[in-house]
């Protein structure tokens, strides 16, 4: 049994609950993808801490005397990349 002025009112209801499904869906989305650039920013992160870490024990592994026996002249402007890599082995350039 219809009752006047309900009309397609079915068709209101199920319009305005795909609207706040959609609204629901786009607000996971969006979540999920700030998770995502946070995992990967921390990610990140933690590669550069792990290399600097790795630096750091190359660093402490080496001789006292290895760095106290050379000879450390200022680099010049007019020196070459490969001449900065082979005086300073630990700059990278």
């Amino acid at each position: 049994m219809k009752i006047r002025g309900q009309r397609g009112q079915a068709l209101l209801e199920v319009l305005i609950s795909t609207i706040i499904l959609a609204i629901v869906i786009v607000g996971l989305i969006s979540g999920m993808q700030a998770g995502i650039w946070g995992t990967k920013r921390v990610d990140e992160r933690t590669t550069a801490i792990n290399l600097v870490q790795s630096q750091m024990e190359y660093v402490k592994a080496q001789p006292y005397q290895l760095y106290t026996m050379t000879r450390v002249t200022p680099l010049r402007a007019k020196d070459t990349a490969k001449s900065r890599r082979t005086c300073c082995p630990l700059v990278f350039l």
